[in-house]
């Protein structure tokens, strides 16, 4: 327990943690911190987010030094699946101990890390995170898990599409692939896009596909950036 009062749930893409996993079976670590994420390009300019998830899941130190886990994680097949599910489940092993990944569902994943503090919009990413995490180590999963959140219809498709079409972005505030969160103003209003809800990004590729010519590449870098110019439609 003392190991998460210091660190926080990972709300990050997990597969910027699959990345690194296949580093560390290329690369003997002796340290790991900011510079060497950079060294590998790995989580390139969210590295301290990537660090505090590989501190969630005891694979990193509080001095930057692999742990136990870690090096056993540098084997292939059944065995890695095996040691994987070792540290996924020591790192949840609160949420475990009341309900088993067999049997939880969604909200209860939700609630668990709201109640770790993080909004509704983090606890989401965080639930990408955890089920990707659960997968690859192939724990089993309840029903619940094994399908898609949201099934986006073509009607749902359509409607984003149009939507995309006639607004007008006057600011994008955040584009954080990393994290999963996006947050844009459009005609005055905030929007924000989880990158784990189906419906969510349905309706933000729509509008990146008629608007990023207008975004600057500092925009990747999560800045604050206005984007001017007519509307998509009149472009």
């Amino acid at each position: 327990m003392g190991r998460k009062k210091i660190t926080v749930p990972p709300w990050c893409s997990f597969g910027v943690i699959e990345q690194f996993l296949e580093k560390n079976k290329q690369i003997n670590f002796t340290t790991i911190d900011v510079s060497t994420l950079q060294l590998h390009e790995i989580g390139r300019g969210y590295e301290n987010k990537v660090l505090s998830a590989l501190r969630w899941l005891d694979l990193v130190d509080q001095n930057g030094k692999p742990t136990s886990k870690l090096v056993g994680l540098r084997v292939t097949g059944k065995e890695f699946q095996e040691k994987l599910a070792k540290v996924a489940t020591d790192a949840y092993s609160d949420l475990i101990n009341k309900v088993p990944p067999d049997k939880v569902g969604r909200t209860q994943i939700i609630n668990y890390f709201m109640q770790l503090g993080y909004s509704i919009n983090r606890a989401n990413i965080s639930l990408s995170f955890l089920v990707s995490l659960w997968k690859l180590a192939e724990l089993e999963l309840s029903e619940e898990l094994k399908t898609p959140k949201i099934t986006v219809t073509e009607k749902q498709k359509k409607e984003a599409k149009t939507q995309a079409k006639t607004t007008k972005p006057t600011k994008v505030q955040r584009l954080d692939t990393v994290s999963g969160e996006i947050t844009m103003i459009v005609e005055g209003k905030q929007h924000d896009f989880n990158l784990s809800s189906d419906l969510d990004m349905a309706l933000f590729k729509a509008l990146a596909d008629e608007l990023m010519k207008k975004w600057p590449k500092s925009i990747s870098k999560g800045e604050t950036t206005k984007v001017e110019g007519e509307s998509a439609e009149e472009a």
